[in-house]
């Protein structure tokens, strides 16, 4: 699968109605106009259970799976991006998710999102760091060399050119050391919120008696899918006293607690 697949993805899923374009006359308002526009929803998510040079995991393609059911079923556009063996259930995967691809995803959301538009990052997999706050997403080619290594700074970039258009961003990580992603995140726009699995230098787990990673378990199969919430931060209180685990070990929240999906 090539980069061009997924900008035909994305050109082929376009919505074409994100505003009332029946109106009187030229002369109408811009309020009206703000009235009737619809925001659009997007979501990329990665899920890697499957590595092609690294140890596997075994539940990250039952993450995807459960966060394509929950986010598709509050109208968000998805874009899949997996692995090479791994079954999404009903979900095609868009493309595999090399580091290239999945960056080349989050621009081609950031040249069509437009103000008050709603993106959501979602990651299952693996991650890694240097335990003092520089901590990456391996992605599909990580190869143990840097190759495949989706670092907190060029994450953070990425996003910023969602951020400057006036777009809320929600990510949430379910990687080992995904705390160490989440100040650089944060820190470009005030409708942007980061939820990690752990800390800084904190793990990540698959859990069989779930089949799905922990945190995606708890927060959204025990939490989102189960109750209606107006705030993440009221989701993330409601899911973390029944988290369990090291400091180091629980999830964490940064950014604006106000947004929801």
């Amino acid at each position: 699968m090539c980069l061009d697949f997924i900008c035909n993805y994305v050109s082929n899923n376009e919505d074409d109605s994100d505003s009332d374009s029946d109106s009187d006359s030229d002369s109408d308002s811009d309020s009206k106009s703000k009235k009737n526009y619809k925001v659009n929803k997007y979501a990329i998510i990665v899920s890697i259970s499957d590595y092609l040079y690294i140890n596997d995991l075994s539940y990250c393609d039952e993450d995807a799976i459960s966060w394509c059911d929950y986010l598709s079923s509050l109208g968000y556009k998805i874009i899949l991006l997996g692995d090479k063996t791994s079954s999404y259930g009903k979900y095609n995967i868009t493309t595999y998710a090399y580091e290239a691809n999945i960056r080349l995803a989050i621009k081609l959301i950031s040249d069509r999102i437009n103000k008050n538009d709603k993106f959501v990052l979602i990651t299952s997999g693996h991650g890694s760091g240097d335990g003092k706050g520089n901590s990456w997403i391996c992605c599909l080619d990580e190869n143990g060399n840097g190759v495949g290594e989706y670092s907190d700074v060029e994450l953070k970039n990425d996003l910023k050119t969602i951020a400057i258009k006036g777009a809320s961003i929600i990510t949430v990580f379910d990687n080992c050391f995904s705390g160490g992603l989440l100040d650089e995140i944060v820190s470009d726009g005030k409708n942007i919120c980061a939820i990690s699995t752990c800390g800084i230098n904190g793990f990540g787990y698959d859990v069989s008696e779930f089949k799905h990673g922990k945190l995606t378990y708890w927060f959204l199969v025990k939490t989102l899918m189960t109750n209606k919430y107006n705030r993440i931060e009221d989701a993330f209180k409601s899911m973390i006293v029944n988290y369990d685990g090291d400091d180091q070990d629980k999830p964490l929240i940064s950014g604006n607690k106000n947004l929801m999906f």
